[in-house]
């Protein structure tokens, strides 16, 4: 782990960025001086409720990304290289699309979402592809869209959803993927 002198270093790291404590995404506010060590106040960004920890007690590895649901479609979200960015966490700024496209619009709930691992089950992504999304994920890897496609990383359309019955055909030429979606389905299950 990541270790700081003192407040005001930690803080010009981690102040306004995405860090984890005990699994959920929080926003670091700011880091104070405390006789046991620096202090950060932090904003969970799934409740916004406000809270005090030390340092030593949060994750500052990479968070986890990967598809994030938003407003009816799936975006496949990754860290954007910068030059001269030397935070620590992850913030708007330091991530965008597979497009190349800043994520400014997709609220940091649905980014924690994410983080956390928290998708829809199949089963809710094809209903709700029928009723309003344009496409969904169901894993930071997959997602479906409405037209039944199966999509790896925004990449690839890797093969085809059955939209009624929900079963799914891998396309031969994708194979190396089968592996990776079968396992997901088996944690599901």
């Amino acid at each position: 782990m990541k270790t700081y002198d003192t407040a005001e270093y930690a803080g010009s790291r981690l102040n306004e960025t995405i860090i984890r404590l005990d699994g959920v995404p929080v926003m670091v506010l700011n880091c104070t001086e405390s006789f046991d060590g620096i202090l950060v106040k932090y904003e969970d960004i799934m409740t916004a409720k406000t809270g005090k920890a030390l340092l030593s007690k949060f994750d500052l590895n990479p968070v986890p990304l990967g598809y994030v649901n938003n407003e009816g479609n799936a975006h496949y979200v990754t860290r954007m290289p910068l030059r001269n960015d030397w935070k620590q966490g992850i913030r708007q700024r330091s991530i965008c699309d597979c497009n190349g496209f800043g994520v400014g619009h997709i609220p940091y709930t649905n980014i924690g979402h994410t983080i956390m691992g928290k998708f829809p089950t199949m089963k809710a992504t094809l209903e709700s592809l029928s009723a309003y999304c344009k496409s969904m994920a169901f894993s930071r890897e997959f997602a479906a869209q409405r037209d039944g496609s199966l999509v790896y990383k925004s990449l690839f359309t890797v093969g085809k959803i059955n939209m009624d019955n929900g079963a799914v055909a891998i396309d031969p030429a994708y194979s190396w993927v089968k592996e990776s979606f079968d396992e997901l389905m088996e944690k599901a299950a």
